[in-house]
């Protein structure tokens, strides 16, 4: 079966740092490499992704080069409407901007076929450990971002953030939080989730985790017999 048809579930970037984080986990993890669907599957990625314009990262990303500069520029929150959406000619003659503006866009996708690393806790979801202790410790299994990105943006996400799994008194799926530490913030539906099961029974519902926003819908999979036997 298919990867997206397997999937009893998506998980799309919608604000910018969220599609900024996923546009930056492809590049270093899959992008150019050869075994691209090996990875994608590895990674939970559905394979359709495909690298296109984005106007609010580009102003964004003048923005910051504004403020390394020193320079007075608008708040980065309100970025994509206070900013100009054309590139200045400072920017484009700027040998690190290498195509502004333009970044990996796609989803995640939740399935079980790999199963998760601990089905005790479920699907994880977190940041990517750096590469000097990527082999000594598990990682999570819906990786939002790179540890350098979180570090560089401060988006306060840990490495086992969030997790998902189907309950096991009535079935349906849900989302928890990994820690009892209101800092590491968990919402679905702008409603505070906790370290106890929070039950995802209507078909899209947005998904924040800590300052990374994403639209988490049904796939048709969930609906099927099949997905109601591998679920119990």
């Amino acid at each position: 079966m298919a990867a997206e048809a397997a999937a009893f579930a998506t998980l799309t970037p919608t604000n910018l740092l969220a599609r900024m984080a996923f546009s930056d986990l492809y590049d270093r993890l899959i992008a150019g490499r050869q075994d691209v669907d090996n990875r994608e599957r590895a990674f939970r990625i559905g394979p359709d992704t495909q690298r296109a314009p984005d106007r609010d990262v580009e102003a964004f990303k003048r923005h910051m080069r504004r403020r390394a500069d020193g320079k007075a520029d608008a708040d980065a929150d309100q970025v994509s409407d206070t900013l100009p959406d054309t590139q200045s000619e400072s920017d484009a003659n700027d040998p690190n901007s290498s195509e502004p503006g333009r970044i990996w866009r796609g989803h995640f996708l939740l399935r079980f076929d790999p199963e998760p690393s601990d089905p005790r806790l479920g699907w994880t979801v977190g940041k990517r450990r750096p590469l000097a202790v990527e082999h000594t410790a598990k990682p999570a299994d819906l990786l939002v971002c790179t540890s350098a990105f979180e570090e560089e943006h401060k988006l306060s996400v840990r490495h086992f953030h969030a997790r998902f799994t189907f309950s096991q008194d009535t079935g349906q799926l849900g989302i928890a939080r990994c820690s009892s530490n209101l800092a590491w913030q968990v919402t679905a539906g702008g409603v505070q989730v906790e370290k106890r099961l929070h039950i995802l029974n209507v078909d899209s519902v947005p998904i924040s985790i800590g300052p990374l926003e994403y639209q988490f819908r049904y796939a048709e999979f969930a609906r099927t017999r099949q997905c109601f036997v591998l679920r119990n």
